[in-house]
């Protein structure tokens, strides 16, 4: 992580990289940091589904919804031929194939079940007749196994770029928020220049108010003296 950090503040420099940039480059390596720490052991055990306990196999994903797993497995079981039916939130593909599995289809029934941190995702294979097991179908069950973490893992990554487009996306809105409020910014700051220079007149119309009030002060004290006479002079004529 400290990598990441040392590497996104030395990126700065270079003023035609934006933080969009940086913040997806911190993105991906988040991702690649955090996604390495994953346990994607598969355990191999017997299950309980609909028509009873199956010998199965369960992995966990995670980053994902239970939602989102069902879509992809429903896809890949479309992609491996098979008819899929759903019921309860449990999967049946009937008559999937797999060449890598051998030439005979088969049936996989499949769920979820939700953990704190992650999903276990549930599956057992009716190869007909018996249910996949390495200890039956060693080299089926490999086969199967890798097609599994695989699917586990694209899961976890389906689930981890959809947080990414939604970190991206928020991004995308808080960026616009700060844009608004630094226009704002901007034109409280324009506002206040045009009242300073609004004050500064008001106080300069002042100064020169005060100085009129002066020379008016002189002229009525002038005129008062000019009435004053006038009245002298008129009392003279009786």
């Amino acid at each position: 992580m400290l990598l990441v950090l040392r590497l996104m503040d030395g990126l700065k420099k270079y003023k035609f990289i934006n933080m969009r940039v940086l913040t997806f480059l911190f993105l991906v390596f988040f991702t690649q940091l955090v996604f390495g720490q994953y346990d994607f052991n598969i355990n191999e055990s017997e299950y309980d589904f609909t028509k009873g306990s199956h010998h199965g196999f369960s992995i966990p994903i995670y980053e994902s919804s239970v939602h989102d797993i069902e879509k992809d497995w429903k896809k890949l079981m479309r992609e491996w031929h098979g008819k899929v039916d759903e019921k309860k939130h449990e999967f049946f593909a009937d008559n999937a194939s797999l060449k890598s599995m051998g030439e005979n289809s088969f049936d996989t029934y499949a769920y979820c079940k939700e953990r704190e941190n992650s999903i276990d995702f549930i599956v057992a294979v009716d190869l007909g007749g018996a249910f996949l097991n390495m200890n039956q179908h060693k080299e089926q069950s490999k086969v199967f196994k890798t097609e599994l973490l695989r699917f586990a893992k694209q899961a976890s990554s389906n689930g981890l770029d959809s947080k990414i487009k939604k970190a991206i996306h928020t991004e995308h809105n808080i960026q616009k928020e700060l844009d608004h409020l630094d226009k704002e910014q901007q034109k409280l700051n324009h506002d206040i220049e045009v009242w300073q220079k609004s004050i500064k007149k008001a106080e300069n119309d002042i100064e020169e108010n005060n100085k009129n009030q002066d020379l008016k002060k002189d002229e009525v004290k002038k005129q008062k003296e000019l009435v004053n006479k006038l009245k002298l002079q008129k009392q003279k004529i009786k």
